[in-house]
Formats: C-alpha cells, sequence, structure tokens
C-alpha cells in the first residue's frame, strides 16, 4: 500500500512537471545544436554542449524503469549525446602531438593460491594437540559444511558446495561431484567455447568418470569408482619430489593466447533441493563488441548417486560479480562493462579525417559524425544486452531497468566533471540481478538493474533487499577530486528485484560486510578519501582521510540519511567492518590499528562507544558468542606499519566501552591467509572451538601451504593444535592445470576435508590422520603445464 501511494505522488508530480515542461516550450530536439541551458523540469539536465541532452539526474524518478525497451533505447542515444559532447569538448583541448591513447577496462577476477605432505607442526606436541582435538571433536555439534555467510538465511555463491552427502566443487570449467570416502561420482566441464568466447556446436566436452582417468578417480573393473589415494612423496634423481615414479618437468607456454584463452571457469555454486546451478564467467575476444565477458547460468539436478545431469541454461552480457539464495530463489549479480571506446573513440581529433583541422572545424565535422555514430553505437548496445537468441529485444524486457541517469556528474557538464574509471561517468556498465525459483529453472529468470558509472560494485543482501553500491568521483577544480558511493537498493519480496531506494554516502565502501540493514534502516562504513592540491607550487595534502558509518532510511524511494558517526580513523583506511544487531565494530589502519565500537541502537543519534589502539590490522571479524569478537588480520610494526605476519586474535567486548584484545596469535614469516580477504574461506566451529584457517607462509628456510588448526578459548586463548600441508616445496614446480581451488575447509562429524590447490585432502578430525586424497591434476597433459601456486 505505501508503494502504489509513492507511485501515484510521483506520477502526479510527473504530469504536472510535464505540463510546466511543455508550457515553457522546452522540447526535445535529438540534432539541437543551440545550447540552451534551461529547463522547467528540474528532475533533467540540459547540456550546454553541442547537443542538447536530457537525462535525469539521480534521483527516485529512475526508480520507475521503463514500460517498453525503446524508451530505454531513446535514453541510451541521450546518454550517446552527452558522450560525443564530453568526448568533442575534451579534444578540442588536445595538442595535436599528442597520442590518445584508448581506455581499456579489463576485469579480473583473483583466486587464492596454494599437494600431499606430512602434518607435523614444528614445535607443537603432538599428544596434546591429538587431545584438544579429541575433546572438540566429541561433540554432538561436529558437522559444519554449509558456506559462512554474512546474514543469517541468505546463501552465498561459493566454489564448494555440500549437503552433507556429497561434495560438489567448481575447477576451473569443470563441476566435479565426489562422495565422503573420496570416489569422483561425477565430473563435467562447460560446454565449450572457441577463441571468440561462442559456444562451440555438436557434442557436449563433458568429462565423465567412464571416459577419463583425468578424474582423479581410479575404477574397478565394474565400473565403479575408487578412492584414489596420493601417493607419498619420493625424490628422484633429480632431487625433485614428486607424488608419481616420474618427473614431469613443466611445460613452457610460449603461445600466449592460450594463457588469455577465452575458456570460461566456474565462480560460484548454489545448492538447494537436489539442484545445483554452476555460474561462469568467460571473455568474448570479438573486436566490434561493446561487453567481452559474459555470465552463464548452468541448472543440474543431481540424482542419487551423485550424477549431474544439465537441466537448462541461460547466456546474459556481463562479468560475474555475486549470487545469492533465498528460500529457493537464486539472485545472480552480473555486470557489463561497456567499451564505449567504439563511439568516443572514432570522434579523437588524431584520427586521420580530423588531423590537420583547426578548432572549429573540427568541432562541426566531429558533431556531423556523431550523428551518425550515436544510433549505430544504442542499437548495438541494446543487442548486445537485451536481445533474445532470434535477435529480438521483447518490449515488456525493461520493466525493472532503472532509467538511464547522469549518476557520474554532479549535475553539469563541465569538461572535468566525469568519473574517473574511463573518464565518462554516464553509462561505463549495466548491473543485472537475474532472479529466479531454483524449482521452476533458468528460463523463467527476470532481469532488474541499472546503468551505473563504475567498473565494479559491492553485493549485499537479507530476506528483503539486495543491495548495490558503487564508486563514483566528482571534480571540483582542475586537482580537487571527491569520492562517494551510489547506493540502489533491489526489494526482493516478490521472489523478482525490483528498484525501490536510492541513497548516497560520502566516501568508498570497502566491502559487502561495509553494508548491513537492520529494522528498516541501511548503515554504511565509508573512508572519505584524503585530498591533495597545489599550495604553493607543492603538492600538499589539504584534508586528510578520514572514516564515518552512516545510517540511511530504507521507508522511502530516497534513503533519508538518519544519523552519522564521522571522524574515525583521520589519515587512515576501514580495513573491516561488522553489524551485529545494534552493535558496530569499525577498523581503521595506517600504522596502528584503532578498533572501534559503536552503539547504533537510534538510528538518529549513533554513538562512538569505544576505541582500542594496538599494533597491526584486521581483515575479517567474526561474532563469538554475545561478547567476543575472532579477527584475522596481520601483525605490524608500530613505527613503520610494515605487515610482520598473519595475526589472529580474539577481542572482548563485554564491556562495550571499553574494548580488549583478549588473546593474540601472530604466525612468524611472510605468512598470510586467504580468509583476509573471502570469509568463506573461514570456519569457526563455535562448540568446539575450533578454527580451521587456510595458510601460506615462506621463511627464510621453509615454504607452508595448506591449513593450520586453533583452538580459540575465550577462557583459555589461541593455540595452534595441528596443521595440514596440501604441497610439499619440492612438488610445487610439477605438472598442474591452469584450474585452481580457493581454499575451503568442511566438516563431517569426526572427517575433516580440506579443499586447496589442485587437491581435496580427508583426514580424521580426532587424529589428524590421512583418509585419502584426491589429486584433480594426476593426468595434467604435460603440454600444460602450469606451477602448484597460482599465476
Amino acid at each position: 500500500m505505501r508503494k502504489e501511494h509513492i507511485k501515484r505522488q510521483h506520477l502526479f508530480v510527473l504530469i504536472v512537471a510535464g505540463i510546466l515542461f511543455l508550457l515553457l516550450g522546452c522540447t526535445k530536439d535529438s540534432d539541437d545544436s543551440s545550447g540552451d541551458n534551461s529547463s522547467a523540469d528540474q528532475e533533467y539536465a540540459i547540456s550546454d554542449g553541442r547537443f542538447s541532452v536530457n537525462l535525469r539526474t539521480f534521483n527516485s524518478g529512475v526508480l520507475e524503469g521503463y514500460n517498453q525497451c525503446e524508451d530505454l533505447a531513446s535514453d541510451l542515444e541521450e546518454a550517446g549525446k552527452l558522450l560525443a559532447n564530453l568526448t568533442i569538448a575534451r579534444e578540442k583541448e588536445q595538442e595535436q602531438d599528442l597520442v590518445i591513447q584508448p581506455t581499456v577496462l579489463e576485469d579480473t577476477a583473483t583466486t587464492d593460491g596454494t599437494v600431499s605432505g606430512e602434518n607435523t607442526v614444528e614445535g607443537i606436541d603432538t599428544a596434546a594437540a591429538t587431545s584438544e582435538l579429541e575433546t572438540a571433536a566429541a561433540s554432538d555439534e561436529s558437522s559444519d559444511f554449509e558456506t559462512n555467510t554474512q546474514v543469517e538465511g541468505v546463501d552465498e555463491g561459493d566454489i564448494v558446495k555440500s549437503d552433507g552427502q556429497f561434495v560438489y566443487i567448481a575447477y576451473g570449467d569443470e563441476l566435479v561431484v565426489h562422495d565422503l570416502a573420496g570416489n569422483i561420482l561425477d565430473r563435467q566441464s562447460l560446454p565449450a567455447m572457441d577463441e571468440s568466447g561462442s559456444r562451440l556446436q555438436g557434442e557436449r566436452a563433458n568429462r565423465t568418470v567412464a571416459e577419463t582417468s583425468a578424474s582423479g578417480s581410479a575404477t574397478s573393473s565394474d565400473g565403479t569408482p575408487e578412492p584414489m589415494l596420493l601417493s607419498e612423496p619420493t625424490t628422484t634423481d633429480g632431487g625433485i619430489t614428486s607424488s608419481s615414479d616420474a618427473v614431469i618437468e613443466p611445460a613452457l607456454v610460449t603461445d600466449s593466447t592460450s594463457i588469455a584463452s577465452a575458456q570460461e571457469q566456474i565462480q560460484a555454486l548454489l545448492l538447494d533441493q537436489g539442484r545445483i546451478l554452476a555460474v561462469s564467467s568467460g571473455y568474448q575476444f570479438q573486436e566490434d563488441a561493446i561487453i567481452s565477458n559474459t555470465v552463464r547460468l548452468f541448472l543440474y539436478e543431481v540424482s542419487e548417486a551423485g550424477t549431474l545431469n544439465l537441466l537448462e541454461e541461460k547466456e546474459v552480457k556481463g562479468w560475474y560479480q555475486a549470487t545469492r539464495e533465498l528460500d529457493g530463489t537464486a539472485y545472480v549479480v552480473a555486470l557489463a562493462n561497456l567499451n564505449n571506446y567504439q563511439l568516443t573513440g572514432e570522434l579523437s581529433r588524431f584520427n586521420t579525417e580530423f588531423r590537420d583541422m583547426g578548432n572549429d572545424e573540427y568541432e562541426q565535422a566531429a558533431l556531423e559524425k556523431s550523428k551518425e555514430l550515436i544510433p549505430e553505437w544504442r542499437d548495438k548496445l541494446m543487442q548486445e544486452l537485451f536481445a533474445d537468441a532470434n535477435g529480438q529485444i521483447p518490449s515488456d524486457g525493461c520493466q525493472h531497468i532503472a532509467q538511464v541517469s547522469r549518476m557520474g556528474t554532479s549535475g553539469s557538464d563541465a569538461v572535468g566533471d566525469l568519473d574517473l574509471t574511463d573518464g565518462q561517468g554516464v553509462v561505463n556498465g549495466l548491473v543485472q540481478i537475474i532472479s529466479f525459483d531454483m524449482s521452476e529453472g533458468v528460463s523463467a529468470a527476470k532481469t532488474s538493474g541499472s546503468f551505473i558509472p563504475t567498473t565494479n560494485v559491492v553485493t549485499y543482501a537479507n530476506a528483503d533487499f539486495i543491495i548495490l553500491g558503487g564508486q563514483r568521483w566528482q571534480q571540483f577544480t582542475s586537482t580537487q577530486w571527491q569520492s562517494s558511493s551510489f547506493l540502489m537498493a533491489f526489494s526482493i519480496d516478490t521472489g523478482e528485484a525490483v528498484p525501490a531506494s536510492i541513497g548516497e554516502v560520502e566516501g568508498r565502501i570497502l566491502n559487502q560486510f561495509s553494508l548491513d540493514v537492520h529494522e528498516g534502516h541501511l548503515r554504511v562504513a565509508s573512508t572519505i578519501e584524503e585530498q591533495w592540491n597545489y599550495l604553493e607550487d607543492t603538492w600538499k595534502q589539504i584534508n586528510p582521510s578520514e572514516s564515518q558509518v552512516t545510517i540511511l532510511s530504507l521507508q522511502d524511494t530516497e534513503m533519508e540519511v538518519t544519523g552519522e558517526v564521522r571522524g574515525l580513523g583521520e589519515g587512515e583506511q576501514i580495513y573491516a567492518t561488522r553489524f551485529i544487531g545494534n552493535r558496530g565494530f569499525v577498523v581503521t589502519f595506517e600504522t596502528i590499528d584503532p578498533f572501534y565500537t559503536l552503539d547504533l541502537s537510534s538510528p538518529t543519534n549513533p554513538q562512538l562507544v569505544g576505541e582500542l589502539k594496538i599494533s597491526g590490522f584486521s581483515n575479517y571479524l567474526h561474532p563469538v558468542g554475545d561478547d567476543h569478537i575472532l579477527a584475522i588480520g596481520q601483525e605490524a610494526d608500530e613505527e613503520t606499519g610494515q605487515t610482520q605476519g598473519l595475526q589472529v586474535a580474539l577481542f572482548d567486548v563485554s564491556d562495550f566501552a571499553n574494548p580488549v584484545q583478549k588473546y593474540k596469535h601472530v604466525v612468524d614469516g611472510w605468512s598470510s591467509s586467504s580468509a583476509q580477504g573471502d570469509h568463506r574461506a573461514f570456519r569457526y566451529l563455535e562448540s568446539q572451538e575450533t578454527l580451521i584457517l587456510p595458510l601460506s607462509n615462506a621463511t627464510t628456510d621453509s615454504l607452508f601451504d595448506g591449513f593450520q588448526i586453533y583452538k580459540v578459548s575465550v577462557n583459555d586463548g589461541i593455540e595452534l593444535t595441528g596443521q595440514i600441508t596440501h604441497v610439499d616445496v619440492n612438488q610445487s614446480i610439477g605438472c598442474y592445470s591452469s584450474a585452481y581451488l580457493s581454499p575451503r575447509s568442511l566438516v563431517f562429524d569426526d572427517q575433516l576435508v580440506t579443499l586447496k590447490g589442485h587437491a581435496v585432502l580427508s583426514y580424521d578430525f580426532s587424529s589428524l590422520e590421512k583418509q585419502w586424497g584426491l589429486e584433480l591434476d594426476q593426468d595434467q597433459p604435460q603440454e600444460n603445464c602450469y606451477p602448484w601456486f597460482d599465476i
């Protein structure tokens, strides 16, 4: 009822504004070169460039979407005019002896790296460690194999999923299924792609256990897969330790195209009621494409025997960002970065046709060329984004695409008032939310989204909203810039993402933990970057960085700021945030780590309550009971801020105004954990007081790559009780595929399964005795050799 009332109010405002607009004679003329700056409708901005541009500023009006896709195409044409205006104005100022290089937008996806070895820990009493683990494993609540998520009840996509019976692994472009005894039950590759990223026709490129021994599982005479045990390391005459008798020399990769292949990689899995969704991303190397990457959704059904049957697939332009699942409905976030150089590059003053022209002559010629380029760019963009398999654009397929707005600018068309990520700030990308019920299939998927000025987004989701945040920049003088973060909330209470509210805060958002919704309010942690300028011919800092927590109401179509806490960590950046109920925890760092506690019980009057200054910093904060926070990060020198190794710390926040770092454990050497940047690699079993943490560590005389196991007790402290090695230092130069497993750990009763690099290992959780192991690249072809570590 509230939303309908708001819509009626908004419709009335639009009607009145439209009448005024017509009375004042402000018409929309695609070829108008007058540069008229007046407008009665304040929701729209008119360019003072060569084209008159009618584009909405970033306000709640964008939430209305489009009744038909033709209207979106019309707005994209307006965006094209603005890009042309900005480009022509910029090119006029260029000296003709300069060479302009095109801006290339690249998406990068990083994975964390790090196969079988002994499980001794130097300096640890093995008997005592075993005793500690036996005590922990005796708990009835000993299984913990679900993904570590931010919001309870909202599942997150991950590269490993389990239903307690089978384990599903995304390994490069393969989906691997094994049981808890180490039997690989199915192993399927995604349908092959050619170098342009197009699907190859013909027989599917699926690999099954029966078809290839590369599955990593031995097969008995009756065709039943048997556990494959990793052989013990053997030293060859050359001094190289290998898991087989033969020494495999890594092949040199001389063809650069084989490294940057068009092969797609599975980015995330979702599991629900016997169905598994695999979400992949891949590049498309097409010179004339505006969008160079594709997200594909593959929905499988899992049989009782653990084999996979592909039910449906769907393709979406873009690069994978995030997935969430709530009550059987999947939400996939993809971001299509746009290469608008096909439009703006053609207007470069250093093209042959413009090279010898004066300023005015160039401007007029570029304007005439733009009139041809803009419709071509618009039509091509609409085709790439919204056309179906038959090349048709559904007229009603843009209903929940937020209206194109000047989100990346402050309302004027000053040449400098552009988005830094690409120098355009209008339509750098389209972020899309694809939603569907996994029981119905991807063919019923609905698409929502918004054109944004950035090339990345942060995704948060709870039971009511998916909230997307991204950075934008504004330039005030030739040397002064300021960043802010736009926010878009999509309501998901109907199982479909519908644009519901927009907002903005100062500063930069770090990650999904910087956002949190609680009792109808959005809490946002952001860092306002330092500002620099030339003063007295010297480049000086005029304002230091600082961080803040802003609270916004989600009750209306425009988020209203109700309260904020400013001045956190002057001169520092946010490294970690966690919101838990009415409490907030923020870590900032430059040379020391202030650990802040905030009382957020009043949305209109949030309060900074406590501050603890300690050495090092935390990257991830995990609640332990009501009064403790378990943190992982890095120890650092208090004077220089130089990192000194992985730090595991336990904070006591029972006295909220006076938080205490109760215990701390530091791993010597150049040590780090993937869990610092990926919370899904973190596993803490609170009932057993056990932390399982992936670790990479290099010292002057050793290299460790695997997992460490700690007892973390609020009463007894932090104690290293065991470790699992995933690769021997000498094995690391063996022959492996380019696929790589980001580290994960799963616990099934008294069984610990760890996954990292190219191996899956199983251990008795009590004794840490090895049970079985899977080498996923056991039969890797020698012509495609990579070292163990991620490259």
